[in-house]
C-alpha cells in the first residue's frame, strides 16, 4: 500500500505500508514495515522513517511514526526512538520513547536526550530534558563528554548550546558551568572554544600538572586542533590554584579577570 501526499507538482510525502486502515472520521493508520519518504525541497532536507505503524490526521498535516522508529537524514544523521511525529507545516519532527532517552548518531557524534525535536530548516536538534552529547576521539583528538539539562545541536551554524548543570569531561579536565555554548569548525565537531557561564569552573585530572583547578563567573577556553587547551580566559571573581602538597590546595592567585 502507498500513500503520496503533493502540493501541485511538488511531492510532500510517500508513505509504503503493507496494510491501510481508514476510519471513519477520516483518518488513516498503515501498519506493517511503514516507510515515510519526505523528498528535499529548497528549504528542507531530504528524509525517511521506519517503523511499524504510521497514523495520520484527516488532511495529512501531522504524521506520527512508531514502534522502533529510525530516522534517516540526508546530511547522515540516523536517529532512533520510539515514535516520532511530523509537522508538515511546521518542518518538525518530535520524537519520544516511553522507557529511554532518543539517540542520535552522525559522524564523529553520539548524542542522546527526552523528548527530541528536531528543526529541518535549521538544520538543528533539541535534547529538551537528560541532554548527553560525546564528540567521539580518533588518533589525533581526545573525546569530549557533554551532560546538560537541556541542548541545542546547531552543527550547521557550527555551535552546540548547553543549559542546566552543564559537565564537561575531555582530555585531562573536567568542566562544569549553568551553561556552555560550544564553537566548532569546519567538519563540525572540530572544536574551537567554550564558554561558560555562570559558577564556571575548570579542574586539572592530570597528575602531571602543576594546576589543580580554575573559576570564575565566566570562562572561555580556546582549542587548538587536537582539542588540546590553549588558552584560558577568566572573567569575575576570577581565580586559579596550584597543587600543593599531596595534589591538595597550594598557592591561589585571585582577580577581576
Amino acid at each position: 500500500t502507498q500513500l503520496t501526499q503533493a502540493d501541485g507538482a511538488q511531492e510532500n510525502f510517500s508513505l509504503d505500508a503493507t496494510q491501510q486502515l481508514t476510519y471513519p472520521d477520516g483518518s488513516v493508520r498503515f501498519v506493517d514495515d511503514v516507510v515515510l519518504t519526505v523528498p528535499e525541497q529548497a528549504n528542507r532536507e531530504h528524509f525517511t522513517g521506519t517503523g511499524t505503524e504510521e497514523s495520520s490526521d484527516e488532511a495529512q498535516t501531522s504524521l506520527v511514526v512508531s514502534g522502533d522508529v529510525v530516522l534517516t537524514v540526508a546530511d547522515g544523521m540516523v536517529v532512533r526512538t520510539g515514535s516520532a511525529m511530523y509537522e508538515s507545516g511546521a518542518g518538525q519532527i518530535i520524537m519520544q520513547r516511553d522507557s529511554a532517552s532518543t539517540s542520535l548518531s552522525r559522524a564523529g557524534l553520539e548524542a542522546s536526550g527526552r523528548n527530541v525535536v528536531y528543526e529541518r530548516n535549521a538544520k538543528a536538534v533539541t535534547l529538551t530534558e537528560a541532554a548527553r552529547v560525546r564528540l567521539t576521539g580518533d588518533d589525533t583528538r581526545a573525546s569530549v563528554d557533554i551532560s546538560a539539562h537541556r541542548a541545542i545541536l546547531a552543527q550547521a551554524e557550527r555551535y552546540m548550546h548547553f543549559e542546566g548543570g552543564t559537565a564537561i569531561d575531555m582530555d585531562l579536565m573536567a568542566i562544569g558551568a549553568d551553561s556552555a555554548t560550544m564553537h566548532l569548525g569546519a567538519d563540525e565537531t572540530s572544536l574551537e572554544s567554550l564558554e561558560l557561564v555562570q559558577d564556571t569552573i575548570v579542574q586539572s585530572t592530570d597528575p602531571a600538572s602543576g594546576l589543580r583547578q580554575m573559576a570564575a563567573r565566566e570562562t572561555t577556553l580556546v582549542f587548538d586542533g587536537s582539542r588540546s587547551l590553549e588558552q584560558t580566559t577568566l572573567t569575575g571573581d576570577a581565580t586559579v590554584e596550584l597543587k600543593g602538597k599531596s595534589g591538595g590546595p597550594g598557592s591561589r592567585i585571585g582577580a577581576s579577570s
